[in-house]
């Protein structure tokens, strides 16, 4: 799967809960819509908590996969932060997949 042509759409705010979200899109798609089905399942070794948390451990594809839509993701936030964040560029986090700025934080999840 390449990231080449990957892009998010402008941030929506939910009516409801205020939930930040963006469309990924990519012309590699049929639909435009970025959708993955692995050869493999996911494992869920606990149910969800209390929390709506759900743990899956992955294969060491599913992991590099995933570890490049990380990649993929720290980069274009930081490239399109001012459209997508309304805010100058955010500085990686050192440790982890969260870009920061001041007191702005944004974990990159799927």
């Amino acid at each position: 799967m390449t990231t080449q042509n990957w892009q998010l759409a402008d941030v929506h705010i939910s009516a409801g809960k205020g939930a930040n979200t963006s469309l990924l899109t990519s012309k590699d798609f049929p639909g435009g819509k970025v959708a993955w089905v692995g050869e493999h399942s996911c494992e869920a070794p606990f149910g969800p908590t209390n929390f709506d948390n759900l743990e899956l451990r992955l294969t060491p594809e599913q992991d590099k996969l995933f570890s490049g839509v990380d990649a993929w993701a720290i980069e274009y936030f930081v490239a399109n932060s001012e459209r997508l964040l309304k805010t100058n560029t955010p500085a990686k986090h050192p440790n982890s997949n969260i870009l920061t700025n001041g007191s702005l934080l944004l974990d990159i999840c799927y």
